[in-house]
């Protein structure tokens, strides 16, 4: 079932004027593409992995990441255990710390290539269809996100929200954009561990303004909704 807020939507000519083609995004240097997911792209480069930050072992060791911080806030691991892990923390938080990047070289919300730009803080979106003006995906929130009663937080909502809107907005071959305004409407429960949908569209762009609204659905009932402006920045901004 499509949202009731996409259905007989007509996108004004202007957005689908410039939805061009991705192509010449795509043959870009890695370090200019770090800023839009390949899979809102609608293709894939192809790509070395072992050639980009963090190595084919990144996207792997950011599973095992996320999975960490969902069973984390889902136990309460005794003291021994809780002593244990505190102690291999700190040591690997010494050692990374003898391999400090710039943050143009850093993998973590840089691999284009890997699902939620290879970082753990945003919830996991998974693409099901991609047009130039609209995606459709789904996403789960893990316990790592809960607020509370069987709820995500809603400031994880938001972050969402803010991390797909903002992304889709810098597609089609348009110049990197920021956030000037989120506007979130939560209409019901965002619950935790289920499968939701996610709906994002461009509803209006202007000079540099782009205005991208999105929906989150359990079903047929509205989680939450976003209106998100965005701006193209400036040649010295980037």
């Amino acid at each position: 079932m499509r949202a009731a807020g996409i259905e007989g939507k007509k996108i004004p000519n202007e957005v689908r004027l410039i939805a061009m083609s991705d192509d010449h995004v795509l043959s870009r240097p890695w370090s200019e593409r770090i800023g839009v997911p390949e899979s809102f792209t609608g293709r894939e480069a192809p790509v070395d992995q072992e050639l980009l930050p963090g190595g084919a072992h990144w996207g792997p060791l950011l599973e095992e990441a996320r999975r960490w911080l969902d069973a984390l806030t889902e136990a309460a691991p005794p003291q021994g255990l809780g002593v244990e892990m505190r102690t291999t923390l700190a040591r690997w938080a010494s050692e990374l710390t003898e391999h400090r990047v710039a943050e143009i070289d850093q993998p973590w919300g840089h691999r284009v290539d890997l699902a939620a730009r290879g970082q753990a803080l945003a919830p996991h979106f998974e693409l099901t269809r991609r047009e130039p003006d609209r995606l459709t995906g789904t996403v789960t929130f893990g316990r790592f996100h809960l607020g509370g009663h069987g709820a995500v937080h809603g400031g994880a909502v938001a972050l969402f929200f803010d991390e797909v809107l903002g992304r889709f907005s810098d597609t089609g071959g348009r110049p990197a954009a920021r956030t000037v305004s989120l506007d979130v409407s939560f209409r019901s429960i965002t619950p935790v561990g289920r499968r939701l949908d996610v709906h994002v569209w461009f509803d209006s762009e202007r000079g540099r303004k782009r205005t991208l609204r999105g929906e989150i659905r359990d079903g047929d009932v509205l989680c939450a909704e976003a209106t998100g402006l965005f701006i193209a920045l400036l040649a010295h901004q980037v």
